[in-house]
């Protein structure tokens, strides 16, 4: 087996991706409570709404988007249901190119559903910066955390 210092196993880059997001709701979380205070924005109440109801509803929409892309990876490189498809799976794994780009897609549908994860987190910071109550957009962060900790990597396979 040939590999370099550098190279990491897909289930390790999961990992670091998956930890940088966490690492990004809790930045934005923070900055949402701090920066408001700092900042001499004037409310803007016509925005504040149907940004605050936005954020909302992209939580249980975030949760749906983002099991259905990790299970999507995941039921791609499986192919249980259907034989033909898991014979050239098993014909495609065969060379490490394949199996590599398998790996891939998997990270990058897994990316995928991590972002949109941290999509109410923004939507919060957005409202707190635009005036709006901080504890909001704390709530908001705490959410998306726990959507990332639903959707945390697989490193069973």
């Amino acid at each position: 087996m040939n590999k370099t210092k550098n190279s990491l196993s897909p289930s390790r880059r999961q990992l670091i991706l998956w930890l940088a997001q966490i690492n990004s709701v809790v930045v934005l979380t923070v900055l949402a409570w701090v920066l408001p205070g700092f900042a001499a924005v004037e409310p803007v109440p016509g925005v504040q709404q149907p940004l605050l109801i936005a954020a909302l509803v992209s939580l249980p929409l975030a949760l749906l988007i983002g099991r259905w892309l990790t299970t999507r990876a995941r039921w791609d490189g499986e192919n249980r249901a259907d034989p033909i498809a898991r014979a050239t799976a098993a014909k495609r794994s065969a060379g490490s190119l394949h199996a590599e780009s398998d790996a891939g897609r998997e990270i990058g549908l897994s990316v995928i559903a991590w972002a949109v994860c941290e999509l109410p987190m923004v939507l919060g910071f957005v409202y707190a910066l635009l005036g709006g109550e901080r504890l909001y957009a704390v709530v908001l962060g705490a959410a998306s955390l726990l959507l990332l900790l639903l959707l945390r990597p697989d490193f069973a396979s």
